[in-house]
This record gives C-alpha cells, structure tokens and sequence, in this order.
C-alpha cells in the first residue's frame, strides 16, 4: 500500500481521524505489512497494528486453553496493550478466518503522533480507559458464582442496542470457558425464566 492509502486507511478509525502531518510521520517510520492466509497465526508485541483486510477472532492463551476474545474485521486497531513495555509476553494471539493483511506500526511512530497532536493523545486515553472498563467486565463474567449467573451477565453486556446476541455456542463456551452442556443447560433455564428468547445463533433479550 502506498503510504497515502495508508494514511487513509488509518484515519477512517476514531483515533486517527484528523491528525494532520500523518503521511510525513508515516514516511518517517516505515510500517511493516503483514499478510496472513486462513488459518495462519500472529502475535503482535510491541506494535500498533491495522487490521486492513479479512477477518479473524482475537485468543487469549494460557498453558493448554485457549479463550476466544473477539473477531475482528476491516479498520480494527490491535495491540495498543503491547505498546511500551518492556514486558515479553504476548497479550493475544491473532488467527486468521480468512485471508488476512495487517499493517504494523513501531512505537516511535506512536510516540511522533502523541507529540504532534494533542487531540490524539486524548483520544488513545479514552480508548484505553474503555479497554480497563471492558477487561473489568471480563472479569466479572469469571467472578459470577454459577454458570447461569455468568451467562446472563454475558448476554447484558454483550447485546446491542435491540438486545440482540449473534453468537455460536462453541463460540459462546469458548468465551465464558464453561462447558458446552453447562452453557445449554444454563441457557434452557434463563429461557425458561423468560429472560430470553433463542432462534439457532440469535439470543434476543426480554426486558
């Protein structure tokens, strides 16, 4: 990609939006392109990355279980987590669904936008004062006592606006890492309570 396609690229997404001097910054550090086919697996350390094409689900690995965080598509910003630190582990695995095409940005280039605008700066605290308030929620879905508790609890904070949850149960167990059968028995009951409604993948929510 030219850097002009990539500036663009960059300020369709809400934190980048505006900056001026950005294919100067760009110029002066030098991204590095990522391609990804089906299937394949990435690590992001220490790097700013745009998802640029193709779809994949975020994981979260530790010792043999792997627990899925989200899928992501077109414009995504990955990694700030991994951003100045000199800590090694990785924060997440990236597995590609489809073919797949990342754009890597260093922290130097991170740290020349910071300088050059401050509006971007508010801007990636907001962003990262979300990311505490959603890893917060993750936490409670892992505190909830039982598996029914932690499943309502998932579905209130995941639905949209409709109260609508469009998710696979494997997808579902992957999340809350609780088994299959718990996840259907805990389900069967909140529906039999009438706190929802299930149609194949949709879970529509009765308030």
């Amino acid at each position: 990609m030219t850097v002009g396609e990539i500036a663009k690229k960059l300020c369709s997404t809400e934190l980048f939006k505006g900056i001026k001097g950005l294919e100067e910054i760009i110029q002066s550090f030098p991204p590095t392109e990522i391609t990804l086919s089906s299937g394949e697996r990435y690590e992001i350390k220490n790097s700013l990355a745009l998802f640029c094409k193709g779809k994949a689900d975020i994981v979260k690995e530790s010792d043999s279980r792997i627990a899925y965080m989200k899928t992501v598509k077109d414009t995504t910003l990955l990694g700030l987590a991994t951003l100045f630190s000199k800590e090694s582990e990785y924060i997440s695995t990236l597995i590609a669904k489809t073919d797949t095409q990342l754009i890597l940005f260093s922290e130097g280039f991170v740290e020349a936008v910071i300088k050059a605008d401050a509006d971007f700066s508010l801007r990636l605290v907001t962003l990262l004062c979300q990311k505490v308030r959603y890893l917060n929620r993750r936490i409670d879905f892992y505190t909830c006592q039982g598996a029914e508790e932690k499943v309502h609890e998932f579905l209130h904070r995941t639905a949209d606006a409709d109260g609508i949850i469009t998710m696979s149960m494997s997808k579902m167990s992957e999340t809350l890492g609780i088994a299959r059968a718990s996840l259907y028995r805990a389900l069967t009951a909140l529906e039999d309570k009438g706190c929802m409604v299930r149609n194949g993948k949709k879970i529509q929510l009765i308030k």
